[in-house]
């Protein structure tokens, strides 16, 4: 429920900005509404993925508010699962024919 409350915050940068918020910033607005609710008892594991003009970012966010930069993550109740699939096959040059089979698996 509480990640419904992100789009109208991205909305209301765009608006009072004039152009569209980084994904940087989309994460640390999600960390900073997380971090409020800290200690209430929430659990979730979010990533916040998407390409601005400084390129592609993807972030993963906590429900203590912790936020971190990567380039690989997996998150759910089959992450381990995922995370075995991507040690396997991934690559740095794959194809997208290569990925799109990799994320079959």
């Amino acid at each position: 429920l509480l990640l419904l409350l992100l789009p109208p915050q991205c909305r209301l940068f765009e608006l009072n900005n004039g152009k569209r918020i980084t994904v940087r910033a989309a994460s640390q607005l999600l960390a900073n509404t997380m971090f409020s609710y800290r200690g209430m008892g929430l659990s979730m594991g979010t990533m916040v993925a998407g390409w601005d003009p400084t390129g592609p970012g993807l972030y993963y966010v906590d429900s203590d508010g912790q936020r971190t930069k990567g380039q690989v993550f997996s998150v759910g109740s089959g992450s381990l699962y995922a995370y075995g699939v991507l040690d396997s096959g991934y690559k740095w040059d794959m194809s997208v024919d290569d990925a799109i089979e990799l994320g079959r698996r």
